[in-house]
């Protein structure tokens, strides 16, 4: 019956509020009538003491005539009937009724016994049907020190019931006049909320269907505003990493068509007899294999990125020299460095033991310095450094005298297919994904890795290791690290 949440929050809201009303009203009708009643007994007390001592000399002497007349002019101005009964033998005077009750019918009425026994009664709850006597108060009378009579002073329900039903109908009314805005408020408030939640759904559905253009007007600053927010910014990033990925494989498909077209040619021009020029051969020999060593770096960054998105990177954790694969890394690119006539200094000068997979790092490590090489003009230096970090770890550094990057995009630089306008993040051809690598290597062996500008220019990247990984243990004696990859110690 209640299918949207716009229903189920008017109705639990309006349950509730109507609920508490009725309630409240039920309490206030309770109290006010209870109120009412010891009103009532009060003054039929007080009438009650001051026709006691009005009568008392009357009915010690039994003149009952002088107590009628007396009745008959205070009736006037007194509402409740008022019934006094001698202690002599039919005494008795009324008023309020057509007839006056005998000496004895009078002294069977509730309390009357009672106030001739020098005791006062009242009853402020009866249970006497509608119409019935609802209040009364029985005194005594007394004179020279002995019990002459009583007064009996009571209300009738018709009396007073006028009043209660007023009150009640005031109730009722304020109660239903509450009912009615609590069901309008509660329409509101679930209109405000439900509104934007509808809103979210049609947009989240439009999402999943592919529509990345998705956005939600905000119109609040609670939690809902909030969970707007969220939304949005997560349509944007969806769409930049779609873009990103378009662009990459946009850029891949260009970079493998630029590579077969390049050795395509020169094996072309193998074939038509370029082997007799020695040196036209040796240019064209080494131009297929550098488009090959291209080529090969592409497929294994391919493969990588496939690995990290399934959580599926293998590490073999062994002893390892961090200062090792900081002069492993340097010398691979030792050649190219000359060609693009910079520096390469290794800043590394004690072991730095640890556990930790050394192809994996050596990877990693490489993948910076070959970033670096990219964006680094000729004549300037690149620094790489394993050092220790206190308290508990080591960092493996990157610097380069680079173009830089703005520090704006720094955070981003490591996100997959993510390239800096006019640089590269990182890989072969600038496909956006060796930085990427260098990133999940890091998670894997537990560490991070960040960014961040030089004073005088440049960038410097820096793995943060711990000094043992964090790693638990999994199925069949596996060891699987924070970052969810399968890692595990090679055989004895």
């Amino acid at each position: 019956m209640l299918k949207t949440l716009r229903a189920k929050l008017v109705f639990a809201y309006t349950g509730l509020c109507i609920l508490a009303v009725i309630s409240l009203a039920l309490y206030v009708d309770n109290r006010l009538q209870a109120l009412l009643l010891e009103r009532l007994s009060a003054d039929l007390e007080s009438q009650a003491g001051l026709v006691a001592e009005a009568v008392g000399t009357d009915l010690a002497n039994g003149d009952t005539a002088r107590i009628s007349r007396y009745l008959k002019r205070v009736s006037k101005y007194v509402n409740a009937r008022i019934l006094i009964v001698g202690a002599t033998p039919g005494v008795v005077a009324a008023s309020g009724e057509g007839t006056v009750p005998s000496w004895d019918e009078a002294r069977q009425r509730e309390g009357v016994q009672a106030a001739l026994g020098n005791h006062e009664a009242e009853e402020t709850n009866p249970s006497q049907p509608r119409g019935g006597e609802l209040v009364y108060v029985a005194i005594p009378v007394t004179h020279d020190g002995k019990v002459v009579g009583a007064v009996r002073v009571s209300y009738y329900l018709r009396d007073v019931e006028s009043t209660f039903r007023r009150v009640q109908y005031a109730i009722g009314a304020g109660a239903l006049v509450t009912a009615l805005a609590a069901a309008a408020l509660g329409l509101l408030l679930a209109s405000r909320i439900s509104g934007p939640l509808r809103e979210l759904s049609r947009a989240a559905h439009a999402l999943a269907e592919g529509d990345l253009s998705q956005r939600v007007t905000k119109r609040s600053d609670d939690e809902v505003g909030e969970l707007v927010d969220s939304f949005n910014r997560m349509a944007a990033r969806l769409r930049e990493h779609d873009t990103a990925r378009n662009e990459f494989a946009s850029d891949v498909s260009h970079e493998l068509h630029s590579l077969a077209s390049a050795m395509q040619t020169a094996a072309e021009a193998l074939e038509r007899g370029a082997r007799r020029d020695p040196a036209l051969f040796d240019r064209l020999l080494s131009g297929l294999i550098q488009h090959t060593r291209r080529l090969g770096r592409l497929a294994d960054d391919l493969l990588e990125l496939a690995r990290l998105e399934g959580s599926r990177m293998q590490l073999v954790f062994e002893a390892t020299d961090l200062a090792e694969i900081a002069h492993q890394s340097v010398a691979e690119f030792i050649a190219e460095a000359e060609r693009s006539r910079i520096r390469l200094i290794v800043d590394a000068p004690e072991p730095l033991p640890t556990e930790a997979d050394p192809v994996r790092l050596a990877q990693a490590l490489g993948n910076l310095v070959e970033n670096a090489l990219k964006y680094s003009p000729g004549g300037t230096a690149i620094t790489v450094r394993a050092r220790r970090e206190p308290p508990a770890g080591f960092a493996l550094e990157v610097i380069d005298q680079g173009v830089g990057i703005p520090p704006e995009v720094l955070p981003r630089v490591f996100e997959r297919y993510y390239r800096v306008e006019g640089r590269a993040s990182g890989g072969p051809g600038g496909m956006g994904l060796g930085l990427s690598i260098v990133a999940g290597i890091a998670r894997a062996h537990g560490g991070t890795v960040e960014a961040r500008p030089r004073p005088e220019g440049g960038t410097v990247f820096t793995i943060h290791l711990p000094e043992r990984p964090v790693e638990l243990v999994g199925e069949d004696g596996a060891l699987e690290s924070s970052a969810g990859a399968l890692v595990r110690h090679p055989a004895s």
